[in-house]
């Protein structure tokens, strides 16, 4: 007796619709639910393709810029070096020879020899008048 007294009636025809109308909606929603899910799961995966595609972006841009500021400290320190080269040239001076006193010397000797070139050439042409 016990068993029946767990065992339950039949449903009527009515309850029975009712709940396998119940048992369709439930399943509509879930199917409808589960679809969002998947389509959320695919749009997350290609913001995270992107992200890391503009990550790389700007691990090469990053890079790119410290290869341009390293050759940027160079060149700078190449001028300050020049500068500094041709300010003790000029504070001594004597420096690489570009307005320099040797320089100088030298330009003056070949003025002063094309002068007395065009002197001699001058004298031989009034000479042979």
């Amino acid at each position: 007796m016990a068993e029946d007294a767990n065992a339950r009636p039949p449903h009527s025809p009515r309850t029975v619709g009712i709940i396998q109308h119940f048992e369709r909606q439930v399943r509509l929603h879930t199917d409808a639910l589960n679809e969002d899910v998947q389509v959320t799961n695919e749009r997350i995966g290609q913001l995270e393709t992107a992200q890391i595609v503009t990550n790389n972006t700007l691990t090469t841009l990053e890079q790119t810029v410290a290869a341009t500021n390293t050759s940027l400290a160079a060149i700078i320190e190449r001028l300050d070096r020049m500068d500094q080269v041709g300010r003790e040239g000029r504070q001594q001076g004597d420096d690489d020879g570009y307005g320099s006193i040797a320089g100088t010397a030298r330009d003056d000797v070949t003025e002063y020899s094309a002068d007395t070139e065009r002197d001699d050439r001058s004298i031989r042409h009034q000479r042979h008048q």
